[in-house]
């Protein structure tokens, strides 16, 4: 596969005094990224402050084409005078714009299913809660979001399963039947249309606490309502379009 990169030469990683970057927008940036950028300050190593420049063609100036989080932290660090920097091909402006959209877009690995699967591995989960902390600058408060309940059994446990969903499961007043159909469809591959999504799962917390009798049910029976309930979406399309096609006729 081609990628635009492959086009020109490698770009140049030097350092550039932050006086000669400039900015073409303000920046939102949220005061949690600021405290954790602050707690991890001296943990801090080269690719956590790096900048993506442009040099125009006949100053000696910069622009920045990403990473504003990053910068608008380094700007306010009186320490930092100058940053390592990749520059760029000059694009000019409509490029630059261009380019800060598409790196404020996509950040694909950013979400809590990646964090999870890290936190996951042996050599991070045998840490102490204070050192990842102190590393990371993930708060307690996440850190709990991110372990499974002891009550989860390990088997239903896999790369396509969330620590939100299970622990849910795990705390469900049902027959351990029922909670290992739920752990299954958790467990089903992404794209898998019987996979019990996070999003199934807030249908699911909302049926609960509407639907009366379930309790009832035997085991099979709740299970087929599950089952019923997990289709809802589908099921409540294919039924509108019936319902139209019966109105246009």
């Amino acid at each position: 596969m081609k990628v635009r990169a492959e086009t020109y030469p490698g770009p140049d990683i030097i350092m550039i005094p932050l006086r000669k970057i400039k900015t073409l927008f303000e920046p939102h940036v949220t005061e949690v990224f600021y405290k954790r950028m602050k707690n991890n300050l001296y943990f801090l190593d080269y690719f956590d402050l790096i900048l993506p420049v442009e040099k125009y063609p006949h100053k000696d100036e910069y622009v920045l084409v990403g990473r504003y989080d990053v910068y608008s932290f380094i700007a306010n660090k009186d320490p930092l005078k100058s940053v390592p920097c990749i520059v760029e091909t000059f694009t000019g402006r409509e490029g630059q714009y261009l380019k800060i959209l598409r790196r404020l877009q996509n950040k694909g690995d950013s979400n809590s299913t990646s964090k999870e699967r890290v936190l996951s591995k042996p050599q991070i989960r045998n840490l102490s809660l204070p050192r990842i902390e102190n590393m990371t600058g993930l708060t307690k408060k996440e850190l709990s979001g991110y372990k499974y309940n002891q009550e989860v059994p390990k088997k239903y446990i896999n790369l396509n399963t969330t620590v939100n969903t299970l622990n849910w499961i795990s705390s469900l007043i049902v027959n351990d039947d029922v909670k290992a159909f739920l752990y299954k469809r958790a467990g089903l591959p992404q794209g898998n249309n019987k996979r019990l999504t996070d999003e199934k799962r807030k249908l699911l917390q909302v049926f609960f606490k509407k639907v009366k009798r379930f309790e009832q049910l035997s085991s099979s029976a709740q299970i087929k309502v599950l089952r019923d309930t997990l289709k809802f979406k589908d099921e409540f399309i294919h039924y509108m379009q019936i319902r139209i096609d019966s109105l246009l006729n």
